[in-house]
């Protein structure tokens, strides 16, 4: 086969292993849906006041929770849509940072 005709050849196909990337995407995806669960698992921090106050806060804290899962989940569909190591990376430093953001609403209940 000349060299217009050849396929592409995909960027992380390795058999029996997993390439470092994706390791340590799936492992800070793992990491964002723990702490996802944790900082959003079910306590009302909220309590002692009124009623519409404390259904306004439950609100906004079901809010966040769909849209950090939503987050995570848009990640992870681009990562295994896209090939590219770079824009992958970049997605790996998203999903740090959102940890971090995880973290200090997790910080915030205590």
């Amino acid at each position: 086969m000349d060299q217009t005709n050849r396929p592409n050849e995909q960027a992380d196909v390795r058999r029996g292993s997993l390439s470092p990337i994706v390791l340590t995407f799936w492992i800070m995806a793992l990491i964002n849906l723990v702490l996802a669960y944790v900082a959003f698992g079910g306590h009302s921090p909220s309590v002692g006041g009124d009623a519409a106050g404390n259904a306004m806060s439950t609100a906004f804290e079901k809010l966040f929770m769909i849209a950090a899962l939503m987050l995570i989940g848009l990640l992870t569909a681009l990562f295994l849509l896209i090939r590219k190591q770079g824009f992958r990376i970049a997605l790996i430093i998203v999903l740090i940072v959102n940890s971090f953001l995880l973290l200090t609403i997790l910080s915030l209940q205590f």
